[in-house]
């Protein structure tokens, strides 16, 4: 008789290849970034289907494409103390904002992330698995939310729009 053994929420880590930066990238991704992951939202899968109906049956058909209305994936960041994480991506998108020109490029398209890793552990912290989202850049940069009185962490949440999405399984060892 055996017993379930059950994947905990806090069981993953985040790897970020680059991030977009007004200094044309003179930022440490791990040390501003990846350390200082509170939540992420791993994005539904979705597929739309049309039916035909033929005499007193209907039959349903798959109508999705790859890679396309692919839904958003949400990061919350906890801001480092000198609020650096943040100010770096409110300048990013202030400048993109604004038409200013960012990292020798026009596009917020050019600067993009390569990669944004979500790796899945055992509850020996064994690397289980990992969503890779490609060539995803910033939508969103949430809010900061203060509270007088509160010595709580502020977060600050951050919406990706990605081009692919792709899970790579890691076998267990055997």
């Amino acid at each position: 008789m055996g017993f379930p053994n059950i994947f905990n929420s806090d069981a993953f880590q985040i790897n970020i290849s680059n991030m977009p930066s007004v200094d044309q990238g003179k930022i440490d991704v791990h040390k501003l970034y990846d350390l200082y992951i509170k939540s992420i939202s791993v994005p539904n899968i979705d597929l739309e289907v049309i039916h035909s109906d033929l005499m007193e049956s209907s039959t349903f058909h798959p109508i999705g494409r790859a890679n396309v209305d692919l839904p958003n994936l949400s990061l919350e960041f906890k801001c480092d103390e000198d609020l650096e994480n943040y100010y770096n991506l409110y300048e990013w998108m202030q400048a993109l904002k604004y038409g200013r020109q960012v990292i020798s490029s026009d596009t917020a398209k050019s600067t993009n992330i390569k990669s944004i890793d979500i790796v899945f552990l055992d509850n020996e912290n064994r690397r289980r698995g990992y969503f890779r989202f490609t060539n995803a850049y910033i939508t969103s940069l949430g809010s900061l939310n203060l509270t007088q009185g509160s010595s709580e962490e502020v977060t600050f949440p951050v919406t990706f729009n990605y081009e692919e999405i792709k899970l790579v399984k890691v076998p267990p060892a055997t």
